[in-house]
């Protein structure tokens, strides 16, 4: 069978009935893939005996994209290579690529084959237009020495969506020859916009989408009064589509594409941008299928997306900006510009005060912010004041502008569109305001404006009436003021006998900190609360201040009843470096209750130690158990702050190095400590504050610790923190009967995990029964699926000796017997030196804690702290007993 008769087969099954078909566009579209008996991939042969064979790497392509075919035959040998006619226009079929090596473009018509019957099939299948050969649809080649040959076809944005036959002939003999057939399809183009459709003018609009069609996305855009009606390039309003204007963007080789519009510059021309609604046209390809110039109407073959967008003119609005300014505050103005600008301007007019147009830089979302700071407003007349603040609009450009911007003498106005100036520095206030909002408001002007008014007043603070009040009572210090909402006043509220250098020396001196002014009805307002549990039955001074604003004021608080008297606090430390000059503590320790929050301040002065105010290789180490813990302290060196610093955990360490100085110098630590008494300690005594001095080995400073407790009241029992995952706990104290055995964990999921313990002297882990005792000195692993808490109750049975264990040589799993920390070192006192290591787990972390050594230093030293309701695995040298701390 012949090429011939193969494509004449193929004719009439293209007219019979349900043999093909065509798609909305008129492509070309076959329903049958089995009409065809010729393996589009593989090719077929044109006899039983020939070498000559053609495969394509691809049966289908997306138009715009390449593929190759392999012809295989003789080694060496010449053959014929041809697009057969499909009849489509010319450029519009797959093309052979210029430039391949043994492959020549043949334009002409073949000649001068061994086999004139070659010659003949040939030039009678190959693809014509207008009676003429394609240019770059045939070729002659020469296979390699393997007999093989690749050659590569183009296709592009205009190829017309098909199915192709390619041939591959010998010219030596016309029955040799193979066949393949290749699909060219249309992709698709997408078109998207950030947002949510709807923009204001001046916008910066990202556009993106996908190109499965061609290289370059090509986007224009009709819409109200633009151009011819059929479209105009999307940066320049006067760039009509149908003279082939666009805008170009590549495809990336995912297929995808975008565009940044700023469209600030779509008012930058004589064209101006009308509110309303838009299409932006996607196209694949600049010309349809006509050769016309896409545009609105000229698409037919062009593979195109729109998508609509509606545009409103720039806005500007203001954020609640207070009414009334007391001099010495601060005055913000802020608000919202829409369309993209970068910068607004802000103008105030007062009586004597003129501030013309300066700069409020505008953020990515459109907010802008000017402050007038104390200074300034402190200078300020008292009376009303006018702000205009001013929007660019489109084109960025301020048509309204200072003439001598700076200027404290020269207070002219000029605009883009005249010479004409005006001089607002002759004018009273609200004249000079008016002319210059009908500037910016001048049908030459596209600039829009915001104003208000604001009016400053001497800076005051009143109080509320203070009534007389009882010791003990707790109640609200409260007032106004005309000073702005967010402001920070400072109060003070002390007795006539208290004498202020040394405070929280003494009972009843009172109380001081800062409170905030609120917005309230009419004025801003204030309050603060004050407990009276530790003042004198006396009068107390209350003042409440700004100090930035340099304005006070005073009343006086009259208390009866009998005075409070704070528990004493402990001896300060007998040994050390340093010394406590005060500690002040709200609530006293007596009435701190379980969960509430707790402050403490203290000074500590640095004794001399020679040649230095503190040993530089020592250090200064601080502890509390309340939660949340906040350390704040200054090191002061005379009169001068030296450094300060925050810390958010319960231990905080001070190097000595910080606190070294020439021995002359008064060197001391101003501290603040807050935190929550905790809800899960036991009601036994917490550390408030501990703090001791360490030296360069690690260890305590003889007669330097300082242990400051507090017992909270509605505490509830004791309690084992349990983390996700292994937690090696025990229980510092001796269990009451009847709550002292391991059934006290069953109400933890376990995930199916034994609770363990393990057994030095064999070797063994021991899973516990519900029955088993739980003792003091026993680490016990348990595992949690979540965090949980274990209650646990105190033998109260009085007389009870106080625990202790046998130890054996090895590894050994304790418990801590105390309900505060503890160094190892004074713990494990008990064992001598039959100790060696021993080494906790952070159930948080799920790993084990550095190690502690006997007679270790740095990390590792032995002052180390060992922790309430935890295990630790403890290496014995050789056995011996392990006695208890802790009753």
């Amino acid at each position: 069978m012949t090429a011939g008769v193969l494509l004449l087969i193929g004719l009439c099954l293209l007219a019979a009935p349900g043999g093909a078909g065509a798609n909305e566009s008129g492509d070309t579209m076959f329903d049958d893939e089995q009409a065809f008996d010729i393996p589009a991939a593989a090719g077929v042969a044109g006899s039983a005996t020939n070498d000559v064979g053609i495969t394509s790497t691809k049966e289908t392509l997306i138009r715009s994209n390449p593929f190759v075919v392999t012809v295989t035959g003789g080694p060496n040998t010449e053959y014929y290579l041809y697009v057969r006619d499909a009849a489509v226009a010319a450029k519009k079929y797959p093309y052979i690529k210029t430039g391949q090596p043994s492959v020549t473009i043949a334009d002409a018509a073949f000649a001068g084959a061994p086999d004139p019957a070659a010659d003949t099939l040939a030039n009678s299948e190959r693809a014509k237009a207008g009676g003429a050969y394609v240019p770059g649809t045939a070729a002659v080649l020469t296979t390699d020495a393997e007999g093989a040959r690749y050659v590569e076809f183009g296709t592009t944005a205009n190829t017309t969506p098909s199915t192709y036959f390619i041939t591959v002939v010998d010219p030596a003999d016309a029955s040799n020859f193979g066949d393949l057939r290749v699909t060219v399809r249309v992709g698709d183009v997408t078109i998207t916009a950030e947002g949510a459709g709807t923009y204001y003018m001046g916008d910066r609009i990202k556009l993106s989408g996908t190109n499965t069609d061609s290289n370059d996305v090509y986007l224009f855009m009709t819409g109200p009064n633009l151009g011819d009606g059929a479209g105009v390039e999307l940066d320049d309003l006067s760039a009509w589509a149908s003279a082939g204007n666009y805008v170009r963007r590549p495809v990336e080789s995912d297929d995808t594409w975008e565009y940044g519009w700023d469209t600030a510059f779509l008012s930058r021309g004589y064209c101006v941008l009308d509110a309303g609604t838009y299409t932006v046209y996607a196209c694949s390809n600049r010309v349809d299928d006509q050769g016309n110039n896409v545009d609105k109407y000229h698409l037919s073959g062009v593979r195109y997306q729109t998508f609509s967008l509606v545009f409103k003119p720039p806005t500007i609005s203001l954020d609640g900006i207070e009414a009334v300014v007391a001099k010495g505050d601060r005055l913000t103005i802020s608000g919202t510009a829409t369309g993209n600008p970068d910068q607004v301007r802000i103008w105030i007019i007062g009586t004597r005060y003129r501030l013309l147009g300066v700069t409020a830089f505008a953020e990515e979302d459109g907010t802008f912010s000017y402050t007038l700071g104390r200074l300034d407003t402190r200078h300020l007349s008292s009376g009303q004041y006018y702000v205009v603040v001013q929007h660019p609009m489109c084109e960025h450009v301020f048509n309204v502008f200072a003439f001598a911007p700076g200027s404290t003498s020269d207070f002219r106005i000029a605009n883009t569109w005249s010479s004409e100036t005006v001089d607002l520095g002759s004018m009273a206030a609200s004249d000079a305001v008016t002319a210059l909002v009908d500037m910016i408001e001048s049908p030459h002007c596209d600039d829009i404006c915001r104003k208000f008014t604001f009016s400053v007043e001497e800076a005051w603070i009143a109080f509320d009436p203070v009534a007389n009040h009882t010791v003990g009572e707790t109640f609200t210090v409260a007032g106004s003021t005309n000073l702005a909402a967010g402001d920070i006043l400072v109060y003070d509220v002390f007795c006539a006998s208290f004498n202020p250098t040394v405070p929280g020396d003494e009972p009843g001196y009172g109380a001081s900190g800062t409170t905030t002014v609120r917005t309230g009805t009419g004025t801003n307002e204030w309050s603060f609360e004050v407990n009276t549990t530790i003042f004198s039955a006396e009068p107390y001074r209350i003042t409440v201040e700004s100090v930035e604003a340099d304005v006070s004021k005073a009343a006086t608080l009259y208390l009866d009843g009998e005075s409070y008297t704070p528990p004493d606090p402990p001896v300060g430390p007998t040994g050390g470096n340093y010394g406590i000059e005060y500690i002040f503590i709200d609530p006293e320790t007596d009435r701190i209750v379980a969960g509430e929050s707790v402050c403490l301040r203290g000074g500590f002065s640095l004794k001399d130690d020679g040649d230095s105010t503190f040993p530089a290789g020592d250090r200064l180490e601080w502890r509390t158990d309340l939660e949340n813990p906040c350390w704040r302290y200054t090191i002061e060196v005379g009169d001068v702050s030296a450094g300060s610093r925050t810390v958010y955990a319960r231990n905080l360490t001070i190097d000595g190095f910080d606190l070294s100085y020439n021995a002359d110098l008064d060197v001391r630590i101003r501290l603040s400590l807050s935190g929550n008494a905790s809800l899960t300690s036991a009601a036994l005594n917490q550390t408030l504050l501990a703090v001791r001095q360490v030296d360069g080995d690690g260890a305590c400073v003889n007669g330097s610790e300082y242990l400051l407790r507090f017992t909270p009241s509605g505490a509830p029992s004791t309690t084992i923190a349990l983390s996700p995952g292994w937690n090696f706990v025990s229980t510092p104290k001796t269990l009451a009967a009847g709550k002292d055995t391991a059934a006290i964990f069953a109400g933890v999921d376990t995930a199916g995990h034994s609770v363990l313990r393990y057994d030095t002297p064999t070797g063994t882990w021991v899973a516990l029964k519900p029955t088993d005792r739980i003792r003091p000195l026993e680490g016990y692993w348990i595992y949690a699926a979540a965090a949980t808490e274990i209650t646990l109750f105190s033998s109260t049975a009085s007389p009870q000796a106080p625990p202790e264990r046998a130890l054996a040589a090895g590894w050994n799993a304790v418990g801590f017997s105390d309900t505060e920390p503890a160094a190892a070192r004074d713990a494990l006192v008990s064992l001598g030196g039959t100790w060696s290591v021993v080494m906790g787990f952070d159930a948080a972390a799920q790993t084990y804690e550095t190690s502690i050594i006997r007679g270790g230093s740095g990390e590792h030293s032995d002052a180390g702290w060992l922790l309430p309701a935890k295990g630790y695995w403890l290496y014995m040298t050789e056995d011996g007993t392990l006695a208890a701390i802790g009753a």
